[in-house]
């Protein structure tokens, strides 16, 4: 009598962050954005994400945390494995008229 084999592990399915854009308004002002991992079975993963900005001179973003570097827009990655989802961050400061 052998035992059936383990089911297999399940895999990352996709990622859902939210919100799926952001808007700053002030250099150092920050948003949080949050990642939930959906794995094959059904579940939520609790994988480790790793996040990433495509213009770190806009701004930053660290553990999903974006800070405001500078106006622009930077696109936010979150990725496990060979999973990613993104989210569009713009940085609109305002011109103060002297």
């Amino acid at each position: 009598a052998t035992s059936p084999p383990p089911p297999p592990a399940p895999t990352v399915q996709a990622i859902v962050l939210s919100p799926a854009t952001a808007t700053l308004s002030a250099v150092g002002q920050t948003t949080t954005l949050s990642a939930q991992v959906q794995l094959s079975n059904g579940t939520t993963g609790t994988q480790s994400i790793t996040w990433n900005s495509s213009n770190p001179a806009v701004a930053t973003v660290s553990g999903g945390t974006v800070t405001a570097v500078a106006s622009g827009q930077t696109i936010i990655t979150a990725s496990v494995e060979a999973v990613s989802a993104q989210a569009t961050v713009t940085v609109a400061i305002p011109v103060v008229q002297s």
